[in-house]
């Protein structure tokens, strides 16, 4: 959008438009703030069109503060949702990557007790990351809900399961490189779903002033 073709008044609206937006925490310029800054607008046609019309312009800035005031509590809730799964993952990935480095080291000593802390608070990490990804399901499309239980059932699932072999049949130090590197490599996919949750939320560059759809 090429705001310099815009009149005045237009770019006054725009610019705050912008500033309603950002100070709501939205990333995207929408309808609502446009309608809400020409409502405000000294001056402007729309609460004109609109009395001329039988509506009431303050009901409707009512209305629109309330969506508005609604969208904000939802970027609340996704954005403590991301920063919460990131968290637990990373922390959870972390526990494993500690075990299978130590035993390729070799480290024995260190090695107990890394296998040891994991063998605690695995299952506790699976059943916060379980939790929070169940909140998915109204924060995000069905299809990012699937994906993110594909993640938590082929990915984290298995290969916990895959550790727990290593260890119950005293692998070797061959079999536990692999797992490890697999484990190493593997940060890509939690990379890859945190910035597919971030896009479909349109969180990406989160507290950057908002930019209108075009």
């Amino acid at each position: 959008m090429d705001i310099n073709r815009l009149t005045e008044k237009a770019q006054e609206a725009l610019r705050a438009a912008q500033s309603e937006a950002t100070r709501l925490g939205h990333q995207q310029l929408d309808v609502e703030h446009l309608l809400l800054a020409l409502l405000d607008q000294e001056g402007g046609l729309a609460r004109s069109v609109l009395d001329k019309t039988g509506v009431d312009a303050d009901l409707v800035r009512q209305r629109l503060e309330a969506e508005l005031a609604r969208q904000g509590k939802v970027i609340e809730a996704q954005v403590q949702f991301l920063e919460s799964l990131a968290q637990l993952l990373w922390d959870f990935q972390l526990l494993a990557i500690s075990v299978t480095y130590y035993k390729t080291l070799p480290d024995e000593k260190r090695y107990q007790l890394a296998f040891d802390e994991y063998d605690k608070q695995s299952w506790v990490f699976f059943s916060k990351i379980r939790a929070e990804i169940s909140k998915a399901r109204r924060l995000t499309s069905e299809r990012t809900y699937q994906g993110l239980l594909k993640y938590y059932e082929d990915w984290l699932m298995k290969n916990d399961s895959a550790l727990m072999n290593l260890v119950k049949r005293r692998a070797s130090h061959e079999d536990w490189l692999n797992h490890h590197n697999l484990l190493y490599n593997g940060a890509e996919k939690t990379d890859k779903i945190m910035t597919q949750l971030a896009e479909e939320f349109r969180l990406v560059g989160h507290g950057r002033k908002a930019e209108p759809k075009v």
